[in-house]
This record gives C-alpha cells, structure tokens and sequence, in this order.
C-alpha cells in the first residue's frame, strides 16, 4: 500500500504516537481497566467501534486520530493547517471517542506494521515513554500474535514477550497490550 508507514521495531512509531497521546491521565494512571471491563465496553457498544473502524478505513491516510491531535501516513508534525479531514469529521470522531472511553484516540496499522487491517482504540495508558504501557481493543482482518488467554496482570518483562500481546474477544476483534515496561 503506497504511502504507508513501514516499520521494523513497532515500538518506535508507538513511542512517538504516544508521546504525542502523552497528558496527565497517563502519568497519573494506576492500572488498566481489567480484561472483563474492556469486553462489556465492547458488547455494549460494538456497533460504535465498528463505526469507527469504517471512518479509520475511509481516512486511512490519517494513521493517529486523538481528541486534541492527528497524524498523516506522510506529515507527523503538530500543529499544521491540513489535519486530514474536516473539523466537522474530527469533531464526529471526537464524540464517539468520549462515548467509548477511548482517551488515546485510535490509530491505524503503522503501530503493527505487519497489520494493514489494524485499528487500535486507546482505552488506557500507565507511565511514560519509553517505560510506559497502553491497552484498548484492537481491530484486524488479518490474526494478530502473539495470543493469550488474560492480558490482567501480564507484564512483558516477567515473559520476554513481544511489546505487543492479544486476546481474541470476537471475530477480527481483540483485547490488546502494548507493555513497554
């Protein structure tokens, strides 16, 4: 896919993405919602994230989208004039976000570059760059690895993991980790 976004450490694009998500919600976050929190979320309101799954597809030029913030496949300054959409659509964005509890926006396959498929939704985040973590749900036509049974409790150093870990929640859905702990 031309104008994408290729990385080979996934965490180097996820840092800078998380810098930018960076506010005072992170710093001061004790721990993410449990597995069990994050999957009513969805049930309750998957025909929200499959919203947003189709805006992300429809604008897949714009690989971060936050409340306060977005991110081209070509232009990852911030501010600029051109923020890949109306303000109209960002402000749909917006909205659907504060419904959902997604506090770190959404972005797109450059955070997994072997994904093309991938939308992640930002529920949580714990510390900073580069020690910090996130976790949200994620979106991928194609399977995502490495898989676990509970992402509760796991922490990527007691098992020389991937930076990221997954649990299967429905088809083409899941919970993910991103621990760089």
């Amino acid at each position: 896919m031309s104008g994408t976004i290729h990385l080979r450490k996934p965490f180097l694009f996820c840092s800078a993405f998380a810098l930018l998500l960076a506010s005072s919600w992170w710093a001061f976050a004790k721990e993410h919602p449990s597995d069990a929190q994050l999957k009513r979320e969805f049930i309750q309101h998957r025909d929200d994230f499959e919203k947003l799954v189709r805006m992300s597809n429809e604008d897949r030029h714009v690989v971060g989208i936050a409340s306060d913030f977005t991110m081209l496949d070509t232009d990852g300054s911030w501010p600029r004039a051109n923020i890949g959409f109306s303000q109209e659509r960002w402000n749909a964005y917006r909205a659907l976000f504060r419904k959902l509890g997604i506090s770190g926006g959404i972005s797109t396959h450059a955070d997994y570059p072997s994904c093309t498929s991938c939308v992640f939704f930002l529920v949580s985040g714990i510390g900073i760059v580069p020690s910090g973590s996130g976790k949200g749900i994620a979106y991928s036509t194609q399977p995502l690895s490495p898989i676990r049974n509970s992402l509760d409790q796991f922490r990527r150093k007691e098992s020389n993991q991937d930076v990221f870990t997954f649990e299967p929640i429905a088809p083409h859905w899941y919970l993910f980790l991103e621990d760089n702990r």
